[in-house]
């Protein structure tokens, strides 16, 4: 996934619903890790390895909570930085697995600001303002990532297939 330069500072620019769609279609498969980030946790002794933003280790930053490790405001090129240290360490099949869950564990950290600050006017939309903006936002922040992202496609008219041959699913399973 590549790292856009803008959006490192307040002055962020302002993206329009196509933009949004074209960058959420290419995050589309790292935002549904909820579920497998727990995987990373266990592999105490490679994490230690990586260190250094803000004295801040790499360890530290997967075990963080999602909304605490998004409020630390750290620069795209802070998640590059993890990930390049990362890569140069070890090699074989149980890191690779430990590097697959912390790459999708960085990619969540990083988009959830991107899904917070993207999903609120949708939400206003669908609620049709009947929220005031402080309560829709203490709200959001209590959703998952792939929760607003659904918030933004309903909001925009979009609809995902729905899987078949199943019977027992829900509508938000299949993501």
């Amino acid at each position: 996934m590549s790292v856009p330069n803008q959006g490192d500072d307040e002055n962020d620019p302002v993206w329009d619903e196509e933009r949004f769609a074209t960058i959420t279609k290419s995050i589309e498969e790292t935002i549904v890790v909820e579920s497998n980030s727990k995987r990373i946790y266990s592999c105490d002794e490679e994490a230690q390895i990586s260190r250094e933003t803000r004295k801040l280790s790499l360890y530290q930053l997967v075990k963080l909570p999602i909304d605490e490790a998004a409020r630390l405001r750290l620069k795209y090129r802070h998640y590059l930085s993890f990930a390049r240290s990362c890569w140069r360490q070890r090699s074989g099949p149980r890191y690779m697995r430990y590097m697959r869950a912390c790459s999708r564990r960085l990619c969540e950290i990083m988009t959830r600001r991107f899904f917070l600050h993207w999903a609120l006017d949708p939400f206003m939309e669908l609620t049709h303002h009947r929220l005031p903006m402080l309560c829709s936002e203490l709200i959001m922040n209590k959703l998952k990532n792939r929760d607003l992202y659904h918030v933004c496609l309903a909001a925009t008219g979009c609809e995902r297939a729905m899987p078949t041959g199943s019977s027992s699913w829900s509508r938000w399973d299949y993501l």
